[in-house]
């Protein structure tokens, strides 16, 4: 099969399916596959993929002031915010993100400031949060920030300050997983730093956290290939906002004994997942620049997508259940890359 059919298998299934999925977050629910619809319909110029997009968001509006939706990223109000304010920003809605967001700050509020430890992954713990106040907080005027700005400006230091407390309690946390993980703690936080410096905020502290991090970022070479991209790739977005010569070494030296064949052989054919699978490459090469032939390994992901054997189960298959389409370890989050193979290699 090719791209076109396998996108078509995909996106007439994440149709059908979206209006039965349960879950409201980015992840694995009702958000990500929103985002993921309203793309589509840009691409493609169809308006049935933004008007189910745009009923997904009616039922999210509501959902938002539901007191039952967990707080975190994953799955709940910080990804929620983040996917909205994703949307907001690259025109697909027309929205205040302080006047709809109000009550979904001061519930994430609250349970930030009275949580006595909060992990530091991506789903449930302070990156899902710092991402999401990093959203919040772009284009705003953080000088002479006030009121809710204010507020969430401070909140985002009090998430750096809890960073530098667990990477020093905690650094084997931020070892090497067995297996790829799009969701590896280190890289993810050394995104996040960067982020936060692009803000110009809290800079010393930032810096004492480098310097503690440089423990473990200078001496990991990873095992897998896919995670010496992904470190190299974190590496590099840290040094676009500070200079640091052993940590530039090191990026060389990941970069030279990175291999794109090693990393196309450790994905089983029919891993093609986003969180846990080679579609997950995907996003990591659209922020790298100096690693390797970006749309030579992009055009050969494409390839190894096409022809899994996971198409041909998919076709035949007996159950297909509405968790299935989810953007992290469902067909959306393949659909995604796929999506980004095209734009990158055609642009």
């Amino acid at each position: 099969m090719t791209s076109l059919d396998n996108l078509h298998l995909i996106n007439n299934l994440v149709l059908q399916n979206a209006p039965l999925i349960k879950n409201s977050g980015l992840m694995k629910g009702k958000m990500g596959i929103s985002i993921y619809l309203f793309h589509l319909s840009r691409k493609m110029d169809e308006t049935i993929f933004r008007e189910q997009a745009e009923n997904l968001i009616d039922d999210l509006y509501k959902e938002v002031g539901n007191n039952s939706l967990p707080t975190d990223f994953g799955n709940g109000l910080a990804g929620i915010v983040w996917g909205i304010d994703h949307l907001i920003h690259n025109g697909f809605l027309d929205a205040d993100p302080d006047e709809i967001f109000a009550d979904a700050d001061d519930k994430i509020f609250q349970f930030i400031t009275n949580q006595n430890e909060i992990p530091l992954n991506l789903e449930g713990g302070l990156l899902g949060y710092g991402f999401y106040l990093l959203a919040r907080l772009k284009n705003k005027q953080l000088e002479n920030a006030d009121g809710r700005d204010y507020i969430l400006l401070r909140l985002l230091i009090d998430i750096i300050n809890k960073v530098y407390d667990f990477v020093e309690a905690k650094e084997n946390q931020l070892l090497e997983p067995l297996a790829f993980k799009i969701t590896w703690i280190l890289p993810l936080t050394l995104i996040f730093l960067a982020e936060v410096m692009h803000l110009k905020i809290h800079q010393q502290k930032i810096s004492r956290i480098l310097e503690r991090l440089s423990i473990i970022v200078l001496s990991l070479i990873p095992i897998r290939h896919s995670h010496r991209l992904y470190l190299a790739t974190s590496i590099e977005m840290v040094l676009k906002y500070q200079e640091l010569p052993q940590w530039r070494e090191h990026f060389i030296l990941l970069k030279d004994n990175f291999n794109p064949e090693i990393l196309l052989s450790e994905f089983p054919d029919k891993n093609l997942t986003l969180s846990e699978g080679i579609s997950g490459i995907c996003p990591i090469l659209i922020n790298s620049n100096n690693i390797c032939d970006k749309n030579e390994l992009l055009f050969k992901i494409g390839d190894k997508i096409d022809n899994s054997s996971f198409w041909n189960e998919l076709n035949n298959r007996e159950q297909f259940l509405p968790a299935h389409i989810s953007l992290s370890k469902g067909i959306a989050g393949i659909g995604l890359a796929l999506n980004i193979i095209s734009h990158e290699i055609s642009s």
